[in-house]
């Protein structure tokens, strides 16, 4: 997690990853000495006043705009800027409840493209049982039943599934053919 790495500055909706814009500017300030321009020269060059350029080059500046107008005046390829060490993960962790169903999700995904599952209709209990012969689950509780039918009526917005039939309160899902999610998508004029 890089919780502690990323500040946000009270009142405003700004974020700053630590030491990103000083190590960019740091690298844009070597830049600007290797090519043997003055401040004077840069400010020229961009655009930007003398002590814009000194703001950028300090790290205060905190539009990234202003790094990469710098950085295209000295020729100098993003790729190759913007390669710096930061930290890299989410800002914040997920409740227990997302990451169950991010978890789900994805192995009910991997059912849909690894072992081609859904050639054949399926039900939520027909998924429930492969993933818990797959040990991808531990037991078949209510709560992972909803989950896998949350996670199957989304893949059906997403047009991967549809329901073929309901039995009872059961939806029974199959894979969706190309055929269909046209003809599913075609109005009638």
């Amino acid at each position: 997690m890089i919780e502690d790495s990323l500040r946000l500055e009270k009142g405003k909706k700004k974020y700053k990853v630590p030491n990103a814009t000083e190590i960019l500017g740091e690298k844009l300030k070597q830049r600007r000495i290797t090519s043997e321009y003055s401040l004077s020269d840069a400010g020229d060059l961009t655009g930007f006043s003398t002590s814009t350029i000194v703001d950028i080059e300090n790290g205060v500046t905190v539009d990234i705009n202003y790094y990469i107008a710098y950085a295209q005046t000295l020729l100098y390829p993003l790729s190759e800027f913007f390669d710096i060490n930061i930290p890299y993960g989410p800002r914040y962790k997920l409740s227990s409840k997302k990451q169950s169903r991010v978890f789900i999700t994805y192995n009910i995904k991997k059912l849909y493209t690894d072992f081609d599952f859904f050639a054949q209709k399926q039900s939520v209990g027909d998924v429930a049982l492969k993933l818990l012969e797959l040990e991808v689950i531990t037991d078949i509780s209510p709560f992972i039943r909803t989950r896998i039918s949350g996670v199957l009526l989304s893949l059906v917005d997403e047009n991967m599934l549809f329901v073929s039939e309901k039995k009872g309160r059961n939806n029974l899902y199959l894979k969706t053919s190309k055929k269909l999610i046209r003809k599913g998508n075609t109005k009638k004029k």
